[in-house]
């Protein structure tokens, strides 16, 4: 589980490189709900797993090989799951604009990931409007 657990959220900050679909290096802010929830109040999927589970707020900025940015930011309902070794992160959220070929930018996506030590698989689909 993140830590601390003292009602203050975990923020992580993450970059890496994009495969699939066109290169693209991302950044990404990460909020995870640190309060201890209730195991009843866990998203759904994380009790269905037995894993523990927060809510989780991620605001993402693609960097695309030509210096266009794309800024996403997940919306309610996005989760994290944990057994306190591996984790799984499911959300939607919006195209929240973009520079360059982006600029003006709107539409929707949706996110997943795992961890598979040392490395996080990930699935990004992004409409654009």
């Amino acid at each position: 589980m993140p830590t601390p657990l003292d009602g203050r959220p975990l923020v992580a900050i993450q970059n890496g490189i994009v495969q699939g679909g066109g290169a693209a290096l991302f950044t990404s802010n990460a909020a995870l709900d640190a309060i201890p929830m209730n195991p009843a109040e866990f998203p759904p999927d994380c009790q269905a797993a037995g894993l523990a589970g927060s809510t989780l707020t991620v605001s993402f900025v693609l960097i695309y090989n030509d210096g266009s940015l794309l800024s996403l930011t997940t919306g309610p309902g996005a989760y994290f799951c944990t057994d306190g070794t591996v984790f799984t992160v499911a959300g939607e959220g919006a195209v929240t604009g973009g520079e360059k070929r982006f600029a003006g930018a709107t539409g929707t996506f949706s996110a997943t990931a795992e961890s598979s030590p040392p490395r996080v698989l990930a699935e990004l689909d992004i409409d654009l409007d």
